[in-house]
């Protein structure tokens, strides 16, 4: 749930509301819109 918070901005209600399946998919989105490309 801290990673759903910090990370994704979502509320305890959003978080508990989600099914693993949806937590991932934004985990995933997450990181690839975060990712730093290496070599940079």
């Amino acid at each position: 749930m801290g990673v759903a918070a910090a990370a994704l901005g979502w509320r305890p209600r959003e978080f508990w509301a989600s099914t693993p399946s949806e937590f991932w998919a934004a985990i995933r989105a997450y990181e690839r819109m975060h990712c730093v490309p290496e070599g940079t």
